[in-house]
């Protein structure tokens, strides 16, 4: 699968696959910039930084930030593997970082909870129910995979200008093909 930065592309090959997290891990042949996570679990109401690609293509093709907070640290059903985001997210936002104020992966972004859904369950349309996959069980996901990374205590809160200067760095599109 090719992935490109600047409008170059680079070839990844598969390494792991999660889709029960909806996860996957792939390689590149040449070094990228890599994110740190944050040794600290997200707080409920903490400021967070969403990094992708929203409707690339149909939008920019340039990263896309978006901020929020964290809504909720468990999904649907109570599910602590997901946190409940209030940053947009689009189609093209799957599988970006989600970051802390201080620059640290706290999760990835996932999904957004279908408003058509909810509409018709409930009589009311959602706003910015998002979701993103825990920290916690990326790490698990890139541990199973063989992949080390790095994990800080709190550093110096960032701005989320500075925060989106950093996601420019390691934050890339995928494209997938069969």
């Amino acid at each position: 699968m090719p992935m490109k930065k600047s409008g170059e592309s680079v070839r990844l090959r598969l390494v792991y696959s999660d889709p029960t997290n909806d996860v996957a891990v792939v390689q590149s042949a040449r070094p990228i910039a890599f994110a740190t996570f944050s040794e600290t679990s997200p707080q409920l109401g903490g400021r967070v930084v969403a990094a992708g690609f929203p409707l690339r293509g149909l939008l920019a093709t340039q990263l896309g930030i978006s901020n929020g907070i964290v809504a909720n640290t468990a999904g649907p059903g109570d599910d602590t593997r997901l946190l409940q985001i209030s940053c947009p997210v689009q189609p093209g936002n799957s599988g970006g970082p989600l970051l802390n104020d201080q620059g640290l992966v706290i999760g990835m972004v996932v999904s957004k909870l279908d408003p058509f859904r909810l509409l018709k369950a409930s009589g009311s349309l959602p706003e910015n129910i998002n979701f993103a996959i825990e920290q916690s069980v990326v790490a698990l996901t890139l541990q199973t995979a063989g992949v080390g990374f790095e994990a800080l205590p709190r550093r110096t809160v960032m701005t989320d200008v500075e925060v989106s200067a950093m996601a420019q760095q390691f934050t890339l599109p995928i494209d997938c093909w069969k």
